[in-house]
């Protein structure tokens, strides 16, 4: 029964992302490496004061967004939004194009940015963060 539920699990994740073969080569390749880490660099609070003083907006993704990202939606004690192509396609935009000139600054869970793929899988994160490690 449980590689009946893997196999249906798996097939679904390739039907879905089988328009993004550069996600699916890429996500595949790293799902299996345990020590697999994205360098993320991070601003001091410091530095995230200012720069919201001087007129950057401040975007806090976390397992939410990850979650329209996989086309999961947002679930928490109740079913709060349903992955939709054109939010999916905003938050992809946010986070690829994003660039010191950008006029935002993201906020991500440095403790699940940072992660190795062990300590996700550990903490029950993996299949929500390793997309955004992939992107």
């Amino acid at each position: 029964m449980h590689v009946l539920n893997t196999t249906r699990k798996v097939v679904a994740f390739i039907t879905r992302n089988i328009k993004n073969p550069q996600f699916l080569f890429l996500y595949s390749l790293y799902f299996f490496q345990k020590e697999f880490r994205v360098r993320v660099s991070f601003f001091s609070n410091d530095e995230v004061i200012a720069l919201v003083t001087s007129g950057k907006s401040l975007l806090r993704l976390g397992d939410g967004e990850i979650g329209l990202l996989n086309d999961r939606g947002i679930i928490g004690t109740v079913f709060l939004q349903k992955s939709l192509p054109v939010l999916k396609q905003g938050i992809y935009r946010i986070i690829t194009g994003y660039t010191k000139n950008s006029p935002y600054v993201i906020a991500l869970p440095k403790k699940y940015a940072s992660y190795s793929n062990e300590e996700l899988r550990m903490e029950g994160k993996l299949r929500s963060w390793l997309p955004f490690k992939v992107m």
